[in-house]
């Protein structure tokens, strides 16, 4: 990410106000089938019935920014009073984020070539991390969603629900 003036904005100690609000949002939309479907949470009806489900690039990026934050304790307040009320459960949350993060870097191993450089004052070649990248385009699954969008707003767990045992 860059600022105004062609900065990268995460190579600066001192800056920790980025704004993520573009990319955190985890919309939920109906899909066809989930993988446990015995369990699977149903919304809608009739034509309109399916099961809840969010896009994992959004859940991604959402355990991006909750890394990000918490990384800066002493900025983020809302971040440090969650880790203060129940650390056990805070650290919970930020494995979760750093094993889905792992798991995306392993199973799509970026082949970017990076080059080094000869820089003054350096006695070793330097990793010149500005490589250029083709991003997909994110309208078209914006545009997706907002046909089969749902809102962020959890169904109720009615009384004869099915249930796993426990989070898959």
């Amino acid at each position: 990410m860059w600022n105004q003036l062609g900065q990268d904005i995460f190579r600066s100690h001192c800056v920790v106000t980025v704004d993520w609000t573009f990319t955190v949002d985890e919309h939920t939309y109906r899909s066809s089938k989930p993988q446990h479907p015995e369990a699977g949470v149903r919304v809608g009806t009739n034509s309109e019935a399916g099961y809840l489900a969010s896009f994992e690039a959004t859940h991604q990026l959402h355990c991006l920014y909750n890394l990000f934050r918490a990384s800066y304790l002493d900025y983020h307040v809302e971040e440090r009073r969650d880790y203060e009320k129940d650390p056990k459960i805070w650290h919970e949350r930020v494995d979760h984020c750093t094993d889905i993060l792992r798991q995306k870097l392993e199973c799509d191993r970026d082949t970017t070539l990076i080059t080094y450089n000869w820089v003054k004052g350096k006695r070793t070649p330097a990793a010149n991390f500005n490589v250029e990248r083709m991003c997909p385009e994110w309208s078209e699954m914006d545009s997706w969603l907002e046909r089969h969008g749902i809102g962020n707003d959890m169904p109720p767990k009615p009384s004869d629900a099915a249930e796993l045992d426990q989070i898959p």
